[in-house]
């Protein structure tokens, strides 16, 4: 059995996030940080995420006293964009920017190689629609992603495929460079 989750593919904007200053530095995070950023995934529940996610690479976070409190990274590939993944904040952080300065440097980095950043967000994240809203996203489209029969925030689910308006790569790549 499949539940379908209605989400908005929203774009960033072709010049860079609107931001302030950051507060926090920004780390990479690699292999070694795989269990804190597994531990972080799965208090926020940012959707799929898997201890082989790291392995995909692009991924940053903002740590506190030591302590990883926000990451972000990168997923999905299609000719001229990447995906900006895992965006998350610990609880006891939130509200304090720190998911965007992850955010801002994972698009810097996108926007580095020639690419524009996108992103998916489950249309119920009020909160984080919102703040990528004032970061500069525009949606692209909405549409829907199929989880495998669980809590779709558990660990273990995994996105099966996207339904409803998701557009080709090609068109993707076209709408998205405007």
């Amino acid at each position: 059995m499949t539940d379908i989750f209605p989400v908005a593919q929203m774009v960033a904007p072709p010049h860079g996030l609107v931001i302030d200053v950051l507060p926090e530095p920004v780390v990479v995070l690699g292999n070694s940080d795989a269990a804190e950023m597994m531990a972080l995934a799965e208090l926020t529940r940012p959707g799929p995420f898997l201890v082989s996610t790291v392995e995909l690479g692009g991924y940053l976070g903002a740590r506190h006293e030591g302590r990883l409190v926000a990451m972000a990274g990168r997923r999905l590939r299609v000719p001229g964009s990447i995906e900006i993944s895992a965006v998350c904040t610990h609880p006891d952080h939130r509200g304090q920017g720190l998911s965007r300065l992850p955010m801002a440097a994972v698009d810097t980095a996108i926007r580095a190689e020639g690419h524009r950043a996108f992103l998916h967000v489950l249309h119920e994240n009020i909160s984080a629609v919102a703040l990528y809203r004032r970061l500069g996203f525009t949606t692209r489209a909405d549409t829907a992603t199929r989880f495998r029969a669980c809590d779709y925030r558990a660990r273990g689910c995994s996105a099966v495929s996207h339904a409803g308006s998701m557009p080709s790569s090609k068109r993707f790549s076209a709408l998205a460079s405007r």
